[in-house]
């Protein structure tokens, strides 16, 4: 299922949220776009989903903007679909997890699911984000620490290190990466990475913002090319 909000805009945009996280997550993003958002969504059986969408709505071409995870999917299913993109726009992606990494997160996760999540999702705003991260724990946080299962966590985790960044197949693409500069889970060295193999993409940081720099960037301009 796709919600689709009619912002009326010339051009649609698909949004692809991050890691225990859902739609919800880009309340706040105002980007002169149209949105079309998977509801609920599941990196795995997306690209399906989107394909046969595209058929109905007879979508040929549109952009994506994924975060975090949802930017590990946007770019897999880019890279098998370069003709469906208009643009890509990468928020506080990683290129690649490692196995060590994702089997600690599950340790603590089945130690304790809510107190994992807890921190995680605290470690997604930096000090400087005072404002965002009261609304968050007001509007999402709450539900978002019953709703998902370990096993829909695990899953997410499974992708995104099933899945690296097909740096490769960007090459030639409508490519802009958006980082924030106080990133707990992205690095600097993991961007500066990114930017040596991937030299002609737009890259953009945000000052004083962690991992979810869509909060503190809440305008993203539509790419004039």
């Amino acid at each position: 299922m796709f919600k689709i909000t009619n912002r009326n805009y010339d051009k649609s945009i698909v949004l692809l949220p991050g890691w225990a996280t859902d739609y919800r997550i880009f309340e706040k993003l105002d980007i002169p776009y149209d949105y079309i958002q998977p509801v609920p969504f599941d990196p795995n059986t997306f690209e399906t989903e989107f394909l046969e969408f595209a058929g109905q709505k007879g979508i040929k071409t549109v952009s994506f903007l994924g975060w975090s995870l949802g930017g590990n999917c946007a770019a897999d299913f880019t890279a098998k679909h370069p003709e469906m993109l208009e643009e890509l726009i990468l928020v506080s992606v990683k290129e690649k997890y490692d196995k060590e990494g994702i089997d600690k997160i599950k340790e603590l996760l089945n130690e304790s699911k809510k107190a994992y999540l807890y921190k995680f999702y605290h470690d997604c705003f930096s000090g400087d984000e005072k404002e965002m991260l009261p609304w968050f724990k007001k509007e999402l946080m709450k539900e978002y620490l019953d709703r998902f299962t370990l096993g829909e966590l695990f899953k997410g985790l499974d992708f995104l290190l099933d899945n690296p960044l097909r740096v490769e197949a960007m090459k030639g693409l409508s490519v802009r990466f958006i980082f924030g500069m106080k990133d707990k889970v992205v690095p600097a060295k993991d961007v500066i990475m990114l930017k040596n193999k991937l030299p002609e993409a737009d890259f953009e940081l945000i000052d004083n913002s962690g991992h979810m720099p869509l909060f503190s960037c809440r305008s993203i301009p539509a790419n004039p090319q």
